[in-house]
C-alpha cells in the first residue's frame, strides 16, 4: 500500500492507494481518501453525502492519486502540501467511524 499526506485546504489528509492483487489481468490502483484528525492519530473516510466511503480507481496509482486529488480539492479546497512531517516513528493510526458525509449542496 501506498501512503501520501496532503492538505487541502485547512483539511490534513491521507490517500492509501491499494496495488492490484491480479498480476495477469487488468490492473486497477484503487485510492482511498482520509482527513487525519488528533494530528494524525485517527483517520477518518471520507464518504458521499450518504456517507458511504468514497473510493478512486485507474490502470496506474498515479491516475487513481490524480482523481482523488482533484475531488479533494472540490470538496475541501487548494491543495497545499503535505502536513508537518513527524519527529520519530509513527503510530499506526486507528481509522474511526462513521465516514466523514459530504455535506456540500447539489444544486
Amino acid at each position: 500500500m501506498l501512503i501520501r499526506e496532503f492538505t487541502f485546504g485547512d483539511t490534513p489528509c491521507e490517500v492509501h492507494i491499494d496495488e492490484p492483487a491480479s498480476p495477469g489481468g487488468f490492473a486497477q490502483f484503487t485510492a482511498r481518501p482520509f482527513v487525519q484528525e488528533h494530528d494524525g492519530r485517527e483517520l477518518r473516510r471520507v464518504g458521499d453525502p450518504e456517507g458511504t466511503p468514497v473510493t478512486f480507481e485507474h490502470a496506474d496509482a498515479g491516475g487513481a492519486l490524480a482523481l482523488t486529488s482533484v475531488y479533494l480539492e472540490e470538496r475541501c479546497g487548494p491543495l497545499r502540501g503535505a502536513p508537518t512531517p513527524r519527529v520519530g516513528p509513527r503510530a499506526v493510526p486507528t481509522i474511526i467511524e462513521p465516514p466523514l458525509t459530504d455535506a456540500r449542496t447539489t444544486e
